[in-house]
Order: C-alpha cells, then structure tokens, then sequence
C-alpha cells in the first residue's frame, strides 16, 4: 500500500499543505509537533467532532492505552498503515522516557488491537539522578516530539531522539543521544540508523570549551523540542533536513543551545550551529553558559528558508555570538543566525531565571496579516509578555519601534506556546486563563485578550490545540496537570474556540468515568479522525464520541467507622453487571460479580463498575472506608530556623514549634531574626499513622526540601525550583510512632512548605497536629 504524508510549508506566509509522496492517506494525519512546521496546533480537517457533540453525555475516555514510561513526546497519527501480517490500521504512535516507541491501533484496544502493533525499544534511558536534575523524573530517554516523513527508501519512517546510558563489560559508562529513523509500519530501522549525535571541533570559546573548541557534551545536553522535517529546496542545499534542538537538564551546565541538521534520505550530518558558543558563566555566577533551546517542548517553527526558536537563559552579545534570552531566525542556506529580537529587560529576565526562550515561537499564517505586507512571527516567555514580530525584520535588541507589537505582561508566563484558528492567537498561561486575541491587518486587537475561558490552569499553564472543520466547528483542546496540585488525575478539557466562555467538556466532571492517569506537563492533545489522544504517565487516553452505562451506587458513604459495616451496590440499568473489588484496584469483568452486600469489617478501598453489552463501561464507584483509626494526642513538630544558610545544621537562629507543616511565607520573613531570603529551616520529631497500610508522604516546596521517616530518607529535592509536589509511599503502622525530619531551604522569591499525607480511608490531606509530636 502506498501512501502520502503530509508537512506544512510557507505559501506567501499562508500554511500550505505539500505532498510528500504518493497516493492514499487522509489530510487528518498528524506528522509532526503541533500538527505543521509553523506550530499552529491547528486539525482544520475534523469532521466527526463538533461543538454540538462534545459533551459529557456523548464525548469520554474509550480506553487507555498502557505504556512503560512518561509521555512526554506529542503522539503522532498516521491514517491507512498496512502493517505487515496485521492489516490495515489507523495508527498512533507514542514514545516514552523509557526509549520505547509503541505504534497502537488508535481506534481500538480490544482483541487483536489489545497488544501494540509493534514496539521498539531503543536502548536503557539515563536514571534522572545522573542528570543532576529532577525536573523529569525518574528516567530520561525520549522527550522531544518525533516526526515521520516519507523520503527516505523504504518509508515512510519516524524519526526520534533517544537518550541513552551504555555499560561497557569491564563497567565504563557512557552517555550518548542518538537519531533513529523506524519504518512506521514495522518499527524496523534502515541502513545508517541509529547515528549519534556528536560534535567536537566547534569553533568557541566559552563555557567548557578546550583550546578554543567546544564538544557536544550527551549526558548535560537535553532534546527536548520537538523535531523539524524542512523538505528540500534550493535555500538548504536541496536536502530533506531533520534538525534536532537542544538545551540542558535543570540549568546544569556548562550546556549551550545547540541545532543539528541531518539530511533525512540517508541520515548523514549535515550541519551544526550554537547558540552562545562564545559565552562563559551565567550572570547569576553559575558555569551553565546557556542559551538552550527548550520552549516547553514546543517545536522550533520553519518557513522552508529559515528555523525560528526562542533561547533561555544565557549571556545575550551578539558581538560574540551569544544569544540568551533572545527570540532568533537560523538560515538554512548557511546554517547560521542570521537575525535576532531581545527586549530591553533581557538582562533582568537572565538574573531572575524568566526564561524568554520558555515559550516557542509559532510563525502567523497569511490570512491574520491582512493588508500587512509582511509575514508575522509571535512569540512569549515566562514575563507573559507577548511579542509580534517581522520575519523577515525580528528587531534587533529592544528595537520596539522595529517589532510590530508588544503586549506587557499580558497573561500568564508561557511554557510552551500558542494555537491558531480563524486569525486568533490561543495562549494557555500560568496560573491563568486560557486567552484567545484577535489578529486583524497585522495586528494583535487591543491591548488584551477578547475572552478568556471561565476555566484557570496552574502551573505549567497548558498548550492548546484546536479542532475544526475548514473555518467552522472549532474547538480548543487543552490538558490540565497543575504541578501544585494534590489529586492523582489530570484532565482533558474542550471550549468552543469562537467563544471560550463556553466550556463544553471536562474530564474531571464525569465522577471518575474519564479518569486517564496524570498527564505529565507540557505535552499537548492529539486531535485525529474523531478522537483525541492525551499523553501521561504510563498511558495514553483515547477520547472519543460514545455511550455509556450508568454508574454504580453504593449504600455506604465513604467515611470513618468504628464498626463493621454491611455495603450494598445498585445500578439503575437493568442490563447491568456489576463487577468490584476491595483493594484499590480497577475492577474489569474478571473481577468479582456482586451478588449480594459486602461486609467491610477492615480499612478498605471498595471500587465497583457496571459493565452492559453495546455500550462503554461505566464511570469506576469508589468509597474508602477507615475502621477503627487510631487518633494521636499530639500537639507538632520541633522547629529550628537558620538565618543565612542553605544548610540546616550547627546552632539555630530561632526556635517554634510548628502545629502543622503547612507554611506559605510568600518571600517574607519566617520568624524574627531570620530575613526572608537564605535561610533553613528544619523540623523533628515523631509521626503517628491512624491505620495500619501504605501512606503516600507529599511535600509541596519551593525552594528546596528533605524528608526522613524512620531514618529513612524518603524525598530529596533540595534543589531551587517553583512550587514543586513530590512524594514517596511509607509502610506505616496503626499507633505506631517513628521519627520524622524535615529539612528546607530558601532562596529567594517565594517561599512555601507543606506535608501532606493519604491512605486508606484518608484524603490527601496535612498531616494533622494530632498526629505529630515534638522530641
């Protein structure tokens, strides 16, 4: 079977569709990140989802897909894949931190389509610890998004970035990031890949270089853009390019924003270029150099002639070449940068770690410049401040009279980037709401957004993505994983995109019917044929249009009991089986069938489901039941304060014993004698469990934090970071003290602590006073 795969191109600034190969596919393919090379985020070809359907009566999860790592990487869709021996099937492909590339049926997951279609692992990932940063955790392998494409023998093939860690025999180890092309039918890989990815000899002088050259260093550098396919044309040498972006794991240096260019048909390197090869230590005093290309995972953008990105944090010099916190145009005709825009602040965005480069670039469609003449790029950071731009002129630095338009501190800082649909500019920002901007003859309408969605998103923000059908039946898709919150799911939510004040689903409304696991940050929805598919932590959500069955109810309200209790499940479909289970986990139709009351004589989780022939299973009840707990008589934790100090040892500062672990400073000061920046703090004791079972510890931190329980170190991320959740799993015993320390420091900006614990029959909830006693 033959097949034709699509990219978008630049057609006098307009996003043109470009045949790749030949015959038989359908335009709702999704090839690379955010559906085309300008990153709109844009499906104008959806015909099955429409405003009118979507909604939670006939719109939810159908199935979760199960993989072996975090999905970071966008999925990608191929429609019409002969797969040998196994027929015709739609596709999704999905890759983990685990280096595993998976290609699924994306239509079904039940018998032959149960198991993957194929799957490849491409070699053991890097433990995170070996990254020097949390920031992904627990491994590292694939986190930019790959793209397929169909120019090389044998294709089409997807290309993707793997990371990996190689233990020789006499025990030396090595890093090492590699480009492998997989035939998407097959997972087979040609001649020439994989290839390494290295360079050594690059003219420059700065942070890490040795006698004027710099190496490209695998176990510091991080892909973590999602990768470009650039067709040939006469500005790039007439060859089809992969060009690869990279940046740094947590700031840990010395790194530099590298971009390799490899020539797709035989995936030989063509060409390397740097973002700050001349730059030496970070302001801040840090020997990072900087300058990485990350953008959230956002995709560097390309008009076929030139490669748009925005850097981070990084010396900005373009006397030396070094281009941190800048928005930059690499020309592909001799691989070198070749313009630049740094607002005024630059320097002050580098000091106070507010990346520019933590939004991507999305270059503007035709149809939003109007009588404008010239073709548009817009881009924003973390300061939220967006900047329309000339492609062809980005400004220089602080040249606002050359851009086109700048918007301070118009919304939330961005991690990621934008969507397009209908001349409208999406952004999805922190601690915001999601924000639609008109474009009119070149220009951002107003000063602000049109409308903003009655829904807010936390940290990291959300980057959308748009259905639609031509100009009409848009929706905006966005997924919700909110780093400060508490709960174990994320969720999948859906605004008409002429208004979005008009929310028209949201997983989390559904009382746990559409639950999909906790989407990891960054990664956008995939919208295909019908279906959207949401990326996490060792699953992929497949959401479509469909029935279901009614829910179970339970006669017994989750709650604390001092007694055994008698519990009675009904459901209101008479066509109905009910099917449940006493141990937390998911009940499938091979799980018990309920006949009659369950007695729950013991701290238990009951979960029951219905299941009914024709239609989805229903939404999973659930009560957890706490029998007998055991409430402490204590009254807090010891509290020790250190002023100017990282470290919380030697002699205190000041002393106060804390009720609760559950402090919000805000920057200010902690306790007289102790200034709001550079200081410890640490807190002992002991730790008393209600119930007898598996607690989930969890601090929320920023800047850093240590927990021991029972001497034993349980979480440790004692590093500078946003408010940050991390959590560990305990045996605990019922009535049972251990010990408890808690240590914490403070840099500078906010400051925040707080411990929180769930089990059985206890929500995640602050560990109460009750529970806690001082030494």
């Amino acid at each position: 079977m033959r097949m034709r795969l699509f990219t978008a191109l630049a057609s006098s600034g307009a996003i043109a569709v470009a045949l790749l190969a030949a015959p038989l596919s359908r335009a709702q393919d999704v090839t690379t990140y955010h559906n085309d090379n300008f990153r709109t985020g844009l499906n104008p070809n959806e015909t099955v989802l429409t405003p009118a359907n979507v909604n939670p009566a006939n719109f939810g999860l159908l199935f979760s897909l199960p993989v072996d790592g975090q999905v970071y990487a966008q999925p990608l869709y191929l429609s019409n894949v002969n797969i040998p021996g196994k027929g015709v099937h739609n596709v999704v492909y999905v890759c983990t931190q685990h280096n595993t590339v998976y290609a699924f049926d994306a239509d079904s997951n039940q018998g032959a389509n149960a198991q993957p279609l194929w799957k490849v692992n491409l070699g053991p990932s890097v433990p995170s610890n070996e990254t020097y940063s949390d920031d992904i955790t627990p491994e590292v392998g694939i986190t930019g998004t790959p793209v397929i494409a169909n120019v090389m023998s044998g294709g089409p093939f997807l290309y993707v970035v793997a990371k990996t860690k190689n233990v020789s025999k006499t025990g030396q180890v090595t890093y090492a990031v590699k480009l492998h092309a997989l035939n998407v039918a097959t997972g087979l890989q040609p001649t020439g890949s994989p290839n390494p990815i290295t360079r050594s000899g690059f003219p420059g002088t700065g942070e890490g270089s040795v006698g004027g050259y710099l190496t490209f260093d695998a176990r510091i550098q991080h892909q973590r853009a999602g990768l470009n396919f650039v067709p040939a044309s006469a500005t790039n040498g007439n060859k089809n390019l992969i060009v690869i972006t990279f940046a740094s794991h947590g700031d840990n240096g010395p790194y530099h924003g590298w971009i390799f260019a490899y020539d797709a048909t035989n995936m030989r390197i063509v060409s390397v270029a740097n973002t700050t090869p001349n730059a030496k230590n970070d302001p801040r005093g840090y020997p990072i150099a900087a300058g990485g290309i990350w953008q959230g995972g956002y995709g560097p953008a390309t008009d076929g002639n030139s490669l748009f990105f925005a850097t981070g944090n990084g010396e900005f010099n373009p006397a030396n070449k070094s281009y941190g916190d800048a928005s930059v145009r690499l020309k592909f005709s001799n691989f070198s940068i070749a313009d630049y825009f740094a607002p005024s602040n630059q320097q002050q965005l580098d000091d106070t770690d507010a990346d520019l480069g933590s939004g991507g670039v999305m270059l503007v469609p035709a149809s939003a410049q109007g009588t404008y003449p010239y073709p548009l790029m817009v881009q924003a950071g973390k300061e939220g401040t967006i900047y329309l731009m000339r492609r062809d002129n980005l400004g220089g630095y602080h040249a606002t009279n050359t851009i086109v338009q700048e918007l301070p501190h118009t919304m939330g800082g961005i991690w990621g980037g934008p969507a397009f649909f209908n001349n409208t500019l999406y952004f999805g920002g922190i601690f915001d709401n999601i924000a639609a901007f008109p474009m009119a003859n070149g220009q951002i309408v107003g000063t602000g957004a049109a409308q903003r969605s009655t829904t807010g998103f936390g940290y990291p923000g959300t980057v959308p993505s748009i259905s639609a059908n031509g100009t009409t039946n848009g929706i905006l898709w966005a997924l919700r994983n909110d780093g400060y919150r508490l709960d174990s799911g994320g969720e999948l939510h859906a605004f008409d995109a002429n208004d979005l004040r008009n929310e028209l689903y949201n997983s989390g409304n559904t009382e746990g019917r559409d639950d999909f696991g906790y989407p990891v940050k960054f990664v956008p929805p995939t919208v295909a044929n019908g279906k959207v598919y949401c990326g996490g932590n060792n699953q992929v959500g497949v959401f479509g249009l469909g029935k279901w069955t009614a829910k179970p109810a339970f006669s017994l309200a989750s709650g604390t009991y001092l007694t055994a209790q008698s519990l009675t499940l009904t459901d209101s479909d008479p066509n109905a089986i009910i099917h449940y289970t006493t141990d937390g986990s998911t009940p499938t139709i091979d799980s018990p069938t309920y006949g009659g009351p369950i007695t729950v004589d013991k701290t238990m989780i009951v979960k029951a489901r219905a299941f009914a022939a024709g239609v989805n299973p229903s939404a999973i009840a659930s009560a957890e039941y706490l029998i007998n707990p055991i409430t402490g008589t204590g009254n807090g934790l010891s509290g020790f304060f250190y002023a100017n100090s990282q470290d919380a040892a030697g002699t205190a500062t000041a002393r106060k014993r804390a009720p609760t672990i559950n402090f919000n400073w805000n920057g200010a000061s902690p306790i007289t004698g102790v200034d709001g920046n550079n200081w410890a703090g640490m807190w002992t004791g002991q730790i008393q469990a209600k119930t007898t079972g598996q607690y989930k510890i969890s601090t929320n931190s920023d800047d850093g934090v240590q927990v021991w329980i029972n001497n034993v170190l349980v979480i440790d991320n004692y590093t500078y970071h946003a408010p940050t959740l991390d959590s560990a799993t305990v045996s605990m015993t019922a009535g049972v003290k251990v010990p408890i320390k808690i240590k914490f420091f403070q840099g500078s900006g906010g400051s925040v602590l707080q411990l929180f614990w769930q089990s059985i029959g206890i929500p995640q909830q602050i560990v109460p006073s009750t529970q806690l006693y001082q030494n």
